[in-house]
């Protein structure tokens, strides 16, 4: 029973040892065996900051076409969601009353905000809106197809495009209203 316990020491000792060091170098550890794989933090540091944003033509909930050309000459929040997702459905609520906080106060926002809701049907996307009374535009990419095409992996996502339309930084994960005035100020032009 003694020679278990130790072995059973001895490989959970190992394990957090593993754990800590991909914990604080894990981008760096990986790389000395793989130079070839990117990774990507959970913090949104994603291959395509700096780079322009991939372009997208999606119908609206009102039924409109919408792709980043009509976007242009001005900063742009894009959040990916959906409505399986507690966390996406958080952060559409903090983002409409963001949007409702500003207009009431007579402020028109200098930029465009946009939800791109991932994998989902139109009708039920656009009864969860409805339902929820979000002014928030919504777009739909029910095929999956520019999710990929801006690498998302996990909702929400959201990304801050400058008024030339690189992207300046992307977010992995709940953003609050500090937040997304601090991230805000960065990608507009004053």
């Amino acid at each position: 029973m003694y020679q278990y316990t130790k072995i059973t020491l001895i490989i959970l000792s190992a394990l957090a040892i593993l754990s800590t060091i991909l914990y604080f170098e894990g981008e760096s550890f990986i790389n000395t065996f793989s130079p070839d794989t990117q990774v990507v933090s959970s913090q949104g540091d994603n291959y395509l900051v700096q780079k322009e944003a991939p372009y997208f033509n999606l119908l609206s909930t009102s039924t409109n076409k919408i792709n980043l050309k009509d976007l242009e000459g001005s900063a742009l929040v894009i959040t990916f969601w959906s409505t399986w997702n507690t966390d996406s459905i958080d952060q559409i609520k903090i983002f409409d009353d963001y949007m409702s906080k500003n207009s009431s106060r007579g402020q028109s926002l200098p930029l465009n905000i946009i939800s791109i809701n991932s994998q989902e049907s139109f009708t039920l996307v656009k009864n969860f809106m409805n339902r929820g009374r979000y002014d928030i535009r919504t777009l739909i990419d029910s095929t999956g197809e520019v999710s990929s095409s801006y690498g998302i992996q996990t909702l929400p996502t959201t990304f801050f495009i400058d008024a030339k339309g690189y992207i300046i930084e992307t977010y992995v994960g709940i953003l609050n209203d500090q937040m997304i005035v601090d991230k805000i100020e960065k990608i507009l032009p004053y």
